[in-house]
């Protein structure tokens, strides 16, 4: 129950802020939330890895972590990569 009351407050605090179109303040909100999200993954995978002195696991952690996240906070830019490919690849106009 106070779950659902935390998910419902939420989600009214982001279907108020900035204008009247719902879906886009959802998009944004829940971009946000969700970079939040992975930021903490991240950090909770790199700590050990730099514990054990992994520098390779490291390094790739952090530019996979970076695609990731600039995937996330515009994912747009996924969208015309796909469009992109998916011309070269089955010759789309």
């Amino acid at each position: 129950m106070l779950k659902t009351k935390i998910f419902l407050a939420a989600t009214m605090n982001a279907a108020n802020t900035g204008g009247s179109d719902f879906g886009v303040n959802i998009q944004n909100w829940m971009s946000r939330q969700v970079s939040a999200i992975a930021l903490v993954v991240m950090a909770c995978i790199l700590i050990p890895v730099m514990i054990k002195r992994k520098w390779a696991l490291l390094i790739t952690t952090l530019f996979g972590g970076a695609v990731a996240l600039f995937f996330i906070n515009s994912p747009e830019t996924l969208i015309n990569l796909g469009r992109v490919v998916y011309n070269i690849v089955f010759g789309g106009a």
